[in-house]
């Protein structure tokens, strides 16, 4: 395994740790596929765990290593090799998943090659070339596909897993689109989201990234601002980790003039590509001004359609940053500026807005997940998104805390119209309409208690609230006396 030893090892380690590779190799794997001996020899063990057990052997592969070892069968180089591969598969055995599709493409071209070698040598010891051609059957996509056409029967009763993260709970794979207005935050979210994956860190506050290599085009901005904003997301980052996963570029072809092919260059060339971010996409769209109607249809689909196939083919991640209209719509999403086509390739839509003070929404649509409208913070400054949870919740939570807060500061109990009152005279967020509501819900929960009809304090608090009206009768009766 020299000039070819990094794919062949790809190989070997995915016969050992994926199912659903190992499932597929096994239709077509024959001797000629590697090209190292000793690869061949891990092939040939998790072949035979697998017609026995139908799956991949993952850790039981050590016990067949120190089985063989036992009997004798293997030479002391072949050995060390084997120890070192098997030493190399803790955080293999952790991954949720690999990038099959990518995978699957590789190991079939390098399959193809090495039978070409391997026919070579038959026809130059001497094989009759008629036979040999006769039998050449190099392997193709389709004899590792799996079937099209599945019954629905058996589709019904499948268990089929969830999308695939880019990060676990926030992004899926796939093509992203994500919008936002100008200044809004779209850079500083995406260096951070960036920083983190490239570290394995921690981002966007307590979302955990996967590390991998990440492919940053910031094609508005220059070496100084970017470098300001790394400063300011991380003072001190792992600068290792860094140069190795981080690569980032102020210049890059337009789409359709090669910059799609070297984008799909870079994805080959790293070990574990994860994410390809393009700040801003119409740097590198070269969208024809006459274009409208069913050729704009046709324009956006061709460009974000091989964006969602590349993002699909190699099982990573594409976020393109556009901008999103000013006018607010009644459905948040159809605020991403394009036409039909630019919607339909995407496998998730993103939306980044500001909010109230320092807070700023983000709101998803996936294919493939749930939507929902998350709150992030940015209290330390533009650099620092900390996520808070869902924007209702965390609205529901400030407007009653609004409330609690001034019973609090009057120490008394109001009246209704008088608390609606007072939250209009401090600008609250709170409608004058919602008011009653979310008294008479807290008031269930428990937060507040009510002495009598229209008048609230809080729990708690009763006991020290003098019901005037009480008074009045008891000096009455007093007098009276």
């Amino acid at each position: 395994m020299k000039q070819d030893g990094f794919i062949e090892r790809k190989i070997v380690i995915g016969l050992i740790t994926n199912d659903d590779f190992i499932k597929r190799i096994a239709k077509v794997y024959d001797k000629d596929c590697l090209s190292s001996k000793i690869g061949h020899v891990l092939a040939t063990w998790c072949l035979e765990y697998f017609r026995e057990y139908r799956k991949a052997p993952k850790r039981d592969v050590e016990g067949i290593y120190t089985h063989k070892l036992k009997e004798g069968k293997l030479s002391e180089d072949n050995a060390e090799w084997i120890e070192e591969v098997l030493g190399s598969l803790n955080e293999e055995y952790k991954r949720e998943s690999s990038d099959d599709k990518y995978l699957f493409d590789q190991s079939i071209k390098y399959f193809q090659t090495n039978q070409l070698k391997a026919l070579g040598h038959r026809l130059m010891e001497g094989t009759e070339p008629y036979e040999a051609w006769r039998r050449f059957k190099p392997i193709t996509q389709s004899d590792i596909s799996e079937e099209n056409i599945i019954d629905a029967g058996r589709l019904f009763d499948m268990e089929i897993k969830g999308p695939k993260w880019l990060v676990k709970d926030l992004i899926p794979r796939g093509l992203t689109l994500l919008g936002g207005r100008s200044k809004v935050g779209k850079s500083y979210f995406m260096l951070n989201l960036a920083m983190g994956l490239a570290q394995g860190r921690k981002c966007l506050g307590d979302f955990r990234a996967q590390r991998g290599q990440v492919l940053y085009l910031s094609l508005e901005d220059k070496a100084k601002r970017f470098q300001s904003r790394m400063r300011e997301i991380d003072p001190d980052p792992d600068r290792r980790l860094l140069s190795e996963n981080l690569h980032v570029r102020f210049e890059w072809d337009k789409l359709s003039q090669g910059g799609h092919h070297k984008i799909e260059e870079w994805i080959e060339s790293q070990k574990s590509p994860k994410l390809i971010i393009i700040d801003v996409l119409a740097k590198v769209w070269n969208k024809k001004s006459s274009t409208g109607g069913s050729g704009l249809y046709t324009e956006e689909y061709k460009i974000y359609g091989a964006l969602s196939d590349l993002a699909n083919k190699y099982g990573v991640s594409v976020i393109p940053l556009i901008h999103t209209t000013k006018g607010k719509m009644k459905d948040v999403f159809d605020e991403i500026l394009g036409g039909m086509g630019t919607q339909g390739p995407s496998d998730n839509l993103i939306v980044l807005s500001n909010d109230q003070d320092n807070r700023k929404r983000f709101s998803i649509r996936g294919k493939d997940i749930e939507e929902k409208h998350l709150a992030f913070t940015t209290a330390g400054g533009p650099s620092q998104w900390k996520c808070e949870g869902e924007i209702g919740e965390v609205q529901k939570t400030e407007q009653r805390q609004e409330i609690v807060n001034l019973l609090q500061k009057e120490g008394r109990t109001m009246g209704h119209q008088e608390i609606k009152q007072r939250l209009k005279d401090v600008e609250s967020s709170i409608s004058q309409n919602s008011v009653h509501i979310i008294l008479r819900k807290m008031l269930k929960e428990g937060v507040l208690e009510q002495p009598k009809y229209g008048q609230y304090c809080l729990a708690g608090q009763r006991s020290k609230v003098v019901d005037f009206g009480i008074a009045k009768r008891m000096r009455r009766t007093r007098w009276s006396q």
